[in-house]
């Protein structure tokens, strides 16, 4: 599979998308959890964060109508890791990119982090990992 979301133990996980790994520990799992529920809701409701419209200029190659929505880490604090879903119906379009420290804070492409392309994943694909790791999620949580 090419997009995963991966426990490693009781209190960390792994983002994986082709060969581009993202660990998260702690307060960094909270962040995904909120993430990955804002994802669905987007989907499930064709709307996302005001916010998530402003990625457009800096992905260029992104469907006119495909739907934006962004994952931000910001408990990295430094060189804050940034995953891109522009999600055109069936197909969703995922980009790696980092946040800037640079005036204006554009995304870029580091290249021993992120990936340059889009990688392309089945809608349906990501719905099931991420409703997957939220239902995994709470039940440790509540156990």
């Amino acid at each position: 599979m090419s997009f995963a979301i991966l426990s490693d133990g009781p209190d960390a996980v792994t983002v994986s998308l082709d060969g581009y790994r993202l660990p998260l520990r702690g307060h960094c799992i909270d962040e995904l959890v909120e993430a990955c529920s804002l994802l669905l809701g987007a989907l499930r409701h064709g709307e996302t964060a005001v916010t998530d419209a402003e990625l457009r200029a800096q992905l260029p190659d992104v469907a006119p109508g495909a739907l934006l929505h962004a994952w931000m880490f910001p408990c990295f604090m430094v060189r804050m890791p940034v995953i891109v879903f522009a999600v055109d119906e069936a197909q969703a379009a995922i980009y790696t990119r980092t946040l800037s420290e640079e005036t204006g804070m554009p995304l870029v492409v580091l290249p021993d982090r992120d990936i340059e392309s889009a990688v392309m994943v089945p809608t349906a694909t990501v719905i099931e990992e991420v409703s997957a790791f939220l239902a995994r999620f709470t039940q440790a949580r509540d156990s």
